[in-house]
């Protein structure tokens, strides 16, 4: 023996599948609702099969070759039998003359007639007493060429028969519907399910035009979510339980394969059962099971390919475990030296959330193993901006920390020189900020940012470094033209004190 059955799927989940849950619960109460009065309804009821066949027993006594009754008697018991609402009222008549001995039967056929007909009228006094009751709920609100069509078509989705049939389907949708709900909004989620369902029962139908019990049960909707889920997630890992027993020790465990394995077992299987049983009608839907199935493939094509979903994608992949995940991928490229791919990942992230430290740092990982010395400063710059914002200094310090290493052969503009001596004063590290700003002084002599360096290095050589005839020459600077008019007082002022 060997069983392989699904226990999960190797994913999270960004947010809470309210739809999903939501499905499911309502199947649950309209089971707890439902199935407990049905079963009683199936137990106590007598089924008009079981009446007839009582009575066509009862005729077939009768006109048996030694009973006694005439032959047009005879004769016209043989044809009343083949009607379809046997037993007719002629047939009842003669029921009766024969319990009342107005028709008279041999000794023999007396002994099995009193054996039979006290079980016929006691199945048609059960039958007569619950005639207002033999329409059950399933046979009201599930699916058949008798019954309405609409709201039924609907409606018998939510009915299940026994515990086992509702717990496997909802288990399975919860296992694929959380995905494709979260992935492609709820609309798409709950159109693809309901269809599905339609299509389902439509199909089965169809295929076994003499079934004539109601259809009832999710598993069509519930195939269709499988559908999509195959067409959306082929490469998820299932995690499979399986069991085997081959002799007296059994061996059990649990694996992963992909979606696209497991979906395509569970698909053959139905599509294997359902070409076995063309030719009876079984108690399983299984062209149900396949109509809604190809109707979730088809479904699954035609979102993908029009991209009808794609709000819902957009949406998906902002989310911070989608994020996340990504940053993962990212540096996983960025490890194999895919270099491009990596900037590629993170670039995606960064336009969808500028405010993500993660994918800024995974950049500045790519750019510094790249050798890319201008655009790893112009990361680092974006990345301590964000670092301040969150007034997050020990991650600044990191990036000086790193960037220091690399400006000393960079060539860059007066523009970031600048920038990262800032965040060296912002980060308090006087020194490391005095040496970028003359680096500015003696690289850049005709740097727009001069004054302002002028000003910062006089500035932290006075009051931080406590160096003041040495702050006192860059402050003299800043009294003549051509920045007297604006810096030459504020100058002045620092040479006084």
């Amino acid at each position: 023996m060997f069983i392989l059955f699904p226990i999960g799927r190797k994913t999270t989940l960004s947010k809470f599948p309210y739809f999903t849950v939501g499905l499911i619960i309502l199947n649950v109460l309209v089971f707890i609702l439902t199935w407990p009065g049905e079963k009683r309804f199936l137990n106590e009821r007598v089924s008009f099969e079981q009446f007839s066949f009582q009575g066509q027993q009862l005729v077939d006594i009768l006109i048996s070759e030694h009973s006694g009754i005439t032959q047009t008697t005879r004769i016209l018991l043989q044809n009343e039998k083949k009607s379809p609402d046997f037993p007719t009222p002629i047939v009842e008549e003669i029921f009766l003359s024969v319990q009342n001995e107005a028709i008279v039967i041999s000794y023999q056929t007396q002994y099995q007639w009193k054996l039979h007909y006290p079980q016929y009228k006691a199945l048609k006094k059960t039958l007569e007493e619950s005639s207002e009751n033999r329409h059950s709920l399933f046979s009201k609100y599930g699916f058949s060429k008798q019954g309405p069509i609409f709201p039924n078509i609907f409606t018998y989705q939510f009915l299940h028969a026994g515990i086992l049939h509702i717990f496997f389907n909802m288990f399975f949708l919860w296992l694929v519907g959380c995905n494709i709900e979260e992935r492609w909004g709820p609309i798409i989620f709950l159109s693809l399910y309901f269809l599905g369902g339609v299509v389902a029962v439509l199909v089965q139908g169809a295929l076994y035009p003499q079934y004539q019990e109601p259809s009832i049960g999710a598993s069509g909707a519930v195939a269709a979510i499988m559908g999509a889920f195959l067409i959306r997630y082929a490469f998820i890992k299932i995690r499979i339980f399986y069991f085997l027993l081959l002799s007296i020790y059994p061996r059990f465990g649990v694996f992963e394969m992909p979606a696209w394995i497991a979906v395509s077992l569970w698909f053959f299987q139905q599509l294997f059962m359902g070409l076995m049983t063309l030719k009876y009608t079984p108690k399983v839907g299984y062209w149900a099971h396949i109509a809604g199935f190809i109707f979730g493939v088809g479904g699954g094509i035609l979102i993908r390919t029009f991209r009808i979903g794609k709000r819902w994608e957009d949406v998906f992949e902002q989310t911070p475990d989608r994020l996340e995940l990504k940053v993962e991928k990212g540096i996983s490229a960025s490890f194999l030296n895919d270099f491009q791919k990596a900037r590629r990942i993170f670039d995606e992230i960064i336009a969808i959330c500028p405010e993500h430290i993660k994918a800024r740092e995974g950049l500045l990982r790519v750019y510094e193993r790249e050798n890319n010395q201008l655009s790893f400063c112009q990361t680092a710059i974006e990345l301590m901006k964000r670092a301040e914002d969150k007034e997050d200094i020990v991650l600044i310090n990191e990036i000086l920390d790193r960037t220091k290493i690399v400006i000393r052969k960079a060539e860059l503009s007066d523009f970031l020189f600048f920038q990262i001596a800032s965040f060296y004063e912002k980060a308090q590290r006087w020194k490391e900020a005095v040496q970028t700003y003359q680096h500015i002084l003696e690289k850049f002599n005709k740097s727009v940012y001069l004054p302002k360096v002028l000003f910062a290095v006089g500035k932290i050589l006075k009051e931080r470094l406590h160096r003041s005839q040495e702050a006192k020459q860059y402050f003299e600077k800043l009294t003549y033209s051509p920045y007297d008019l604006e810096w030459g007082t504020i100058a002045r002022e620092y040479i006084k004190d």
